[in-house]
């Protein structure tokens, strides 16, 4: 037996047969397929493009702060540098950090806020769902039996 158009709310693990009456239970499954309907999938798309952008953006700050930060560490071998330029350097690359981690914790937040709405895209209810349930049960003769399908319903 199959059952089609079932609520696509359905919470499949609580799919339940009973009524069987002499007959045995030998499978039941309950599927739901869902397929994304193209207004959904094109802004997901285009969020997912945009977490890659910004996560290069966020990969190049962070090689410019490694440069940096190695290049701070090999003034120490240069005959030729006088204080006054070290500790110029010193407050330039102190600054140039700061701004480039700045930069980097704010791409951090908009990298989770954009994953955010993807998953709410991912978990909205658009396009079509197909639920369908098959029962197939067995008995040694005929009899009567009056079928009952229940599951239970997400809130989601």
């Amino acid at each position: 037996m199959e059952v089609k158009n079932l609520s696509s709310d359905i919470d499949i693990d609580s799919f339940r047969v009973s009524g069987l009456g002499a007959a045995r239970l030998l499978v039941a499954t309950c599927y739901v397929d869902r397929y994304p309907d193209i207004k959904t999938s094109d802004p997901i798309r285009a969020l997912q493009a945009q977490v890659v952008e910004l996560t290069d953006e966020k990969g190049a700050l962070e090689a410019e702060i490694g440069i940096l930060k190695g290049y701070g560490k090999n003034m120490a071998n240069m005959p030729d540098l006088t204080p006054d330029s070290a500790s110029s350097f010193s407050d330039k690359l102190f600054e140039k950090t700061l701004s480039n981690a700045t930069a980097v914790w704010g791409l951090d937040a908009e990298i989770v806020e954009l994953r955010r709405q993807i998953d709410r895209l991912n978990h909205a209810k658009s396009g079509t769902t197909d639920v369908r349930a098959t029962v197939t049960i067995v008995a040694d003769e005929a009899s009567p039996a009056q079928l009952r399908l229940t599951y239970r319903e997400s809130s989601a």
